[in-house]
């Protein structure tokens, strides 16, 4: 019964905005690229300043210096000095066939992009990982010599906001773009970059650090809530649909590569529901199902202890709470507003590139968090104070360790 374990690990790694980034790179901040830069009829935004972190304003500025000749390689049909410097591997290939794609179609980039929201979400001596949003609302193709727009290069509506995934690495004495990914709707990992969020700087919005120490006092004394989502770690993922209270019941499903057991604390008893998911996770014989799945598990007051000791409210608040509190100032910073569940929230980003939700509307309690890689980590937390934990299943659902043993 050591899954608890395996889970709280992931929970506390993943939930927690607490995390510290990599190893240090040797290259250092230069300040070469400014944030706008306009070029015939295309103006390129960089949103955001850089980060106070001389490795990883490296990486950005390596980063925004690749976006700049790659744009600039599209309009004059050509690869430009330095591209081959600022724009290698996949990218590069990726970049040669845009080139020659958009000259045999007569357009060139124009109007307005802007990249906002940039996060160094990874770095070590010789890579990197940006993440950034980029906004083609205002983005056009049109033909370099009449400026003539076409319309049949235009982007869907739908997919003018997009999560653009950088892979970076060390170039000669810089970084350098070496591929790209990108999400956009239907894709979970492109809603944090859709309409619904103010930029950083917005009127009216909270102080960080005020806003994250009236957060804590609400995570301190709330009864009980509903956690969903998923967290990885060590390459395994493990989905969370759990409902907890502060006086220690717990009820929902943890889930692991499609198997799934559901935990169940209530009255002072413990509860494992017995299922094929569960079974194949404690490596019992699939034979078993036949005898017990559908049933619940009763555990002893020891095992309960041992599962529960971690896994509980009390224990994820304070972990919780105790990360806020030891954040120091100007860790965390606003970068606007969004939704979670038609809730309407505050939006925070730590020194790591976590996001965190935080309800603008009523107590100030924790709505979603975002490991900087959403594809790595995204927990919602619903039913503040109004979680319920059902009561035990009856007797003749119920067996003992000694009858799953025989």
């Amino acid at each position: 019964m050591s899954r608890h374990r395996v889970f709280m690990a992931l929970v506390l790694s993943g939930v927690v905005m607490m995390s510290a980034c990599g190893s240090a790179a040797p290259a250092a901040s230069t300040g070469l690229v400014p944030a706008s830069v306009h070029f015939s009829r295309y103006t390129q935004e960089f949103a955001g300043s850089l980060p106070a972190s001389p490795v990883k304003a490296a990486v950005v500025e390596g980063f925004r210096e690749g976006e700049v000749v790659w744009v600039k390689s599209q309009i004059v049909w050509r690869l430009v000095s330095p591209a081959r410097s600022y724009v290698t591997g996949q990218a590069l290939t990726r970049l040669l066939t845009a080139v020659k794609d958009d000259k045999a179609h007569d357009i060139a980039p124009a109007g307005v992009d802007r990249l906002f929201m940039t996060r160094v979400t990874a770095v070590s001596r010789h890579d990197a990982t940006v993440t950034t949003c980029d906004d083609e609302s205002n983005f056009e193709q049109a033909n370099p010599r009449t400026g003539k727009v076409d319309a049949s290069f235009a982007t869907p509506p739908q997919q003018n906001y997009i999560l653009e995934t950088w892979r970076m690495v060390q170039r000669g004495g810089h970084w350098a773009i070496t591929a790209v990914s990108v999400a956009f709707l239907p894709s979970h990992n492109a809603l944090v970059c859709q309409p619904g969020m103010s930029g950083a700087g917005a009127s009216g919005h909270p102080d960080p650090a005020v806003l994250l120490r009236n957060t804590r006092a609400a995570l301190q004394t709330a009864t009980s809530v509903h956690m969903n989502g998923t967290v990885t770690q060590g390459g395994k993922t493990l989905g969370l649909n759990l409902a907890m209270t502060r006086a220690g019941g717990l009820w929902g499903q943890v889930s692991e590569d499609g198997a799934a057991f559901t935990v169940l604390a209530t009255h002072g008893q413990t509860f494992l529901e017995l299922s094929a998911g569960f079974l194949k996770l404690q490596h019992l014989p699939a034979t078993t199902c036949a005898l017990y799945c559908g049933k619940y598990l009763e555990l002893p007051p020891a095992q309960s202890k041992s599962l529960l000791g971690s896994l509980n409210m009390t224990s994820l608040m304070n972990s919780i709470t105790g990360s806020i509190a030891d954040m120091h100032a100007g860790a965390v910073t606003y970068v606007g507003t969004g939704t979670v569940n038609a809730m309407p929230a505050w939006l925070l980003m730590d020194s790591s590139g976590n996001l965190a939700y935080i309800s603008s509307r009523g107590s100030p309690y924790l709505l979603r968090v975002v490991a900087p890689q959403p594809s790595t980590g995204d927990v919602s937390f619903t039913q503040w104070d109004t979680a319920r934990i059902p009561g035990p299943p009856p007797p003749s659902k119920t067996i003992g360790l000694s009858q799953l043993a025989g």
